[in-house]
């Protein structure tokens, strides 16, 4: 069984513990893997455009 100073532990809502510090530290990378993801997606739209822009001075 579970000890109990463990379980208050692991069920504590205080922003201060343990749990908390995890679940906040979970959050900020998901929220940072999404503008990752996001800004992955804008490079990937911007490269065609780029190449051409480049293929063209090369040209000239």
């Amino acid at each position: 069984m579970i000890d109990e100073e463990l379980k208050k532990k692991l069920l504590n809502n205080n922003l201060d513990s343990p749990r908390s510090k995890i679940e906040q530290a979970t959050n900020s990378l998901n929220k940072s893997a999404g503008k990752i993801d996001y800004f992955n997606k804008y490079l990937s739209k911007i490269n065609n455009p780029l190449k051409i822009v480049g293929s063209t001075i090369k040209f000239i």
